[in-house]
């Protein structure tokens, strides 16, 4: 809905350098010039200044200075939860801490939700952490105040629709109901999946496409028979069976072995590193087994070529292991093979000198072998979709005013394929550094494998690299997101 700046309140000069910083967050124009919208947005903040708790951003003032509508808040250093998941590449977070996160979100919409405020998109990136490991829910600006006694028809017209993110929006919502707590329930339960799990309980599908598809999400590792049940109650797709009371739902889930508080943010974001040893354990099981069956045929028909070899290979065994890590003593080193069992063996009759000759399939493979063209266009049409940012970083010079970033498809090229993408401030700041972009929809064209997406930078002068980040989500058409879904833009000064 708008854009944030960082800013100083000069009218706390009691307060520390650090109490004297607040953000504003200025509204779109497009938003701004609808009086209804913007009236509504003011009534919406008056009773959000109601929520006062210790996991919702906190709001000062919502005013005008001329055409510009504007509101001030408190000012928050670190990473939205989908940044953190992002970083820890579908890995999910160590249970303690996912724990901590349902713990604090949950409190905050109780809350909300005893003060008659649904928030109405819960999703990852309206849950904001901290770098010193604090959690706070934001965006109630979708919130609706809804009626103890319910909706009826006669004022179900006079509401405004629910604007929700549609991987984490009930049924319900994505259908145009007004939105009502369960409908926060069934996305926090959405959330609560990612975290413990690190994936979506419906990958690439809205609540209404997995409903039609009859999708039942697997149960995560490491659940109880309770909290698989309390988790899934909240994922029903009939609002009706769903608990309106999330406080009792979290205290039927039970986890008592919540941390106290959240890690900071770099121990949340620092993703365990893959586990090497299995694969080089895996790789030495199976070469072991091939030296096994292998040997016990050659062991009686050559000999002296076998001993030579097995030393060669035992000495590779090793060489691997020590390349992914793994204590190289699961492999034994061959030195004095064992004698092989006595076996007469009968002098074998010469074999005249004949040239060989190619056999069938090598002769039709020599015939029917695609060139290295044709193979790689099969290749680029082959499997699932997959969209993914091409790096993880790029530079651009201070003589350059556009920064390019690209976007590549893998998989089948055919047809057309679509993603959502933004801009996310960082040390750069939008509308200073460069032009903020707003999630905005991009397409593949048939047989097109990348899109670059470009982002305006403005010639402010700067002794400093500033940085900010471009993400992409929501793929659309089938295709799934790749590992790599943001990309850091670094902005460098004048050499």
């Amino acid at each position: 809905m708008g854009t944030v700046f960082e800013a100083i309140d000069e009218y706390r000069l009691d307060l520390p350098s650090t109490g004297q910083l607040l953000a504003i967050k200025v509204l779109h124009t497009a938003v701004t010039q609808r009086q209804e919208l913007r009236s509504e947005l003011q009534s919406e903040f008056q009773h959000l200044q109601l929520l006062s708790h210790p996991n919702i951003v906190r709001v000062h003032e919502f005013d005008r200075d001329g055409d510009i509508a504007f509101f001030t808040m408190e000012l928050l250093r670190g990473a939205l939860l989908s940044r953190v998941l992002s970083a820890r590449n579908a890995s999910p977070l160590p249970r303690p801490y996912a724990l901590a996160v349902m713990r604090d979100v949950g409190a905050a919409l109780t809350h909300a939700h005893s003060r008659g405020v649904v928030h109405g998109d819960i999703n990852p990136q309206n849950i904001f952490i901290t770098n010193d490991g604090e959690l706070r829910v934001l965006d109630f600006g979708a919130s609706h105040k809804f009626l103890r006694v319910g909706w009826t028809a006669g004022n179900e017209s006079s509401q405004r629709d629910a604007v929700a993110t549609p991987g984490y929006a009930s049924c319900q919502l994505l259908e145009g109901r007004p939105p009502d707590a369960r409908d926060d329930l069934f996305a926090f339960a959405c959330v609560t999946y990612v975290l413990l799990s690190g994936q979506h309980p419906f990958p690439n599908r809205t609540a209404i496409e997995a409903r039609a598809q009859r999708w039942r999400p697997p149960r995560p590792p490491g659940l109880t028979g309770q909290q698989w049940r309390v988790l899934r109650e909240g994922l029903r797709w009939e609002r009706d069976r769903r608990p309106s009371d999330i406080k009792k739902w979290l205290e039927r889930f039970q986890f008592p072995s919540a941390a106290p508080r959240l890690a900071s943010l770099l121990v949340l974001m620092n993703a365990p590193p893959p586990r090497k040893r299995k694969v080089a354990l895996a790789t030495a099981a199976i070469m072991m087994f091939a030296l096994l069956a292998i040997g016990g045929y050659w062991a009686v028909t050559d000999y002296d070529s076998l001993a030579r070899h097995v030393t060669g290979w035992s000495g590779q065994a090793r060489s691997a292991l020590e390349r992914f890590g793994a204590s190289p003593a699961s492999v034994p080193v061959v030195t004095h093979p064992i004698p092989p069992p006595a076996v007469t063996r009968a002098a074998p009759a010469p074999i005249p000198a004949v040239p060989p000759t190619p056999s069938l399939s090598a002769r039709a493979a020599a015939v029917t072998r695609p060139s290295s063209s044709e193979t790689s266009v099969r290749a680029g049409n082959a499997g699932p979709i997959r969209v993914e940012m091409a790096e993880d970083t790029i530079d651009v010079q201070a003589t350059e005013t556009t920064a390019r970033v690209t976007v590549r498809r893998k998989g089948n090229l055919h047809g057309e394929a679509s993603f959502t993408w933004w801009t996310e401030s960082g040390t750069a700041k939008p509308g200073r550094d460069f032009v903020p972009v707003m999630p905005r929809v991009e397409q593949f064209e048939n047989g097109s494998n990348s899109v670059s997406l470009s982002i305006p930078i403005s010639g402010t002068p700067r002794s400093q690299p500033k940085s900010f980040y471009v993400v992409i989500d929501r793929t659309e058409s089938g295709a799934a997101l790749g590992a790599r879904t943001l990309t850091m833009v670094t902005i460098l000064p004048p050499a």
